[in-house]
């Protein structure tokens, strides 16, 4: 050991420092450091290009996958804007033929004879309403089509004096109070309400000018539409 000492002495004696990092780069320990510092400066090399590629890549990933998550975003709201637009356009293709269907009623039910209940000898005034087959098959087809509870259809049929079995009847005061809680039902408005048959359909108000005055002499059509019928 003490002769490596008395060698590196001697060279920084005899020799200058050039010469000496010269002999040290020539010799076998300064040619490992040389390739030792290549490898060195290779692997930092090949590790920042690497990392570089790979920032590359995931960035263009991450800017398709925004992509793509804006393109599914805009196509599930536009399917919601759709289906929100086509609900809205059944509800109110089902609250206009709901509330056609409950006009035609009150029509047919103008055409009928009422007995007075404080004066059974005599008839209710009514001022009669045209009504119009083809315009009832028209809201039956609607019905159908944009209601979901077919005692809609059912219900509108019996309220106009036509059973299921196809048969005729006197209309039903107690359908029409149904189909009301149905149709109610049908666009979302709340709870049920059932009136006292008294007051379940207006049959006149105070000052309307009765233009068609039935007359006051009953028939045969009265006693099967009579107070009674009403409850």
């Amino acid at each position: 050991m003490e002769d490596i000492w008395k060698l590196y002495d001697y060279l920084l004696g005899v020799m200058t420092w050039p010469e000496t990092l010269y002999s040290f780069l020539t010799g076998s320990m300064g040619g490992a450091l040389v390739v030792w510092f290549a490898n060195k400066v290779l692997a930092e090399r090949v590790r920042a290009a690497i990392q570089h590629e790979y920032a590359t890549k995931l960035e263009t990933y991450k800017a398709d996958l925004q992509a793509d998550i804006t393109r599914r975003l805009d196509q599930l709201r536009a399917e919601a804007e759709e289906k929100g637009r086509l609900q809205r356009e059944r509800w109110q293709i089902k609250r206009e033929s709901c509330l056609r269907a409950l006009d035609i009623i009150d029509r047919v039910l103008t055409n009928i004879l009422w007995s007075d209940q404080n004066r059974p000898d005599e008839l209710v005034a009514i001022k009669r309403l045209p009504v119009d087959t083809q315009e009832a098959r028209d809201v039956m087809n609607r019905l159908i089509l944009s209601c979901d509870h077919y005692q809609v259809v059912v219900l509108f049929l019996k309220a106009i004096g036509i059973n299921e079995n196809g048969e005729t009847s006197d209309p039903d005061l107690q359908a029409l109070q149904e189909l009301r809680n149905v149709i109610r039902k049908e666009l979302g408005f709340g709870e049920e309400i059932y009136l006292p048959s008294d007051i379940a359909w207006l049959s006149f108000v105070l000052g309307d000018d009765i233009a068609d005055v039935q007359s006051n002499q009953k028939d045969a059509s009265v006693d099967s539409i009579n107070a009674a019928s009403l409850s």
